[in-house]
């Protein structure tokens, strides 16, 4: 019976899964023994069974590597596009210019630090980060900062 499913499952027709040798699964047998060039008996022993298992092992591996190399490669890493600004930053950003306040934490940082020492309590708009900001959350992150680099320094 383990014949016939190794035989059934390689594609060759060995009649039903019985465990019954009759002319299907005999012939089935021989073709199988010719295509793989060995001694064409028609018997079902324990080395028939043992180039069964080979071929369908064989076969599988072949089958995986063609799906492998079939599969699209991944798609490469792109950057995150940057993401629009909202109206509402766009008309308060824009506010925030007429009034002379053009605050940029990527290339002026220490215009950021010293409005948000004298107005902790306000929120602005850092056209370099492109988001709002709370000027407490500043001057935590300074101090942090400031402390890292004296403890460095010690």
């Amino acid at each position: 019976m383990e014949a016939q499913r190794q035989l059934a499952a390689l594609g060759y027709d060995p009649g039903p899964a019985d465990g019954r040798t009759g002319r299907r699964t005999d012939t089935a047998v021989r073709i199988f023994q010719r295509d793989t060039r060995n001694p064409v008996t028609g018997r079902i022993d324990a080395q028939l069974l043992a180039h069964l298992e080979t071929e369908r092992r064989m076969r599988a591996h072949l089958r995986q590597q063609e799906l492998e190399a079939m599969s699209p490669a991944p798609p490469p890493k792109t950057e995150k596009p940057k993401q629009e600004r909202g109206v509402f930053g766009a008309v308060l950003g824009g506010v925030q210019r007429l009034m002379g306040r053009d605050f940029d934490s990527i290339r002026r940082p220490d215009e950021l630090t010293a409005y948000c020492r004298g107005n902790a309590d306000t929120w602005i708009y850092d056209f370099g980060r492109e988001a709002f900001v709370y000027c407490g959350n500043v001057l935590a992150g300074q101090t942090t900062a400031i402390e890292a680099e004296t403890a460095a320094g010690r």
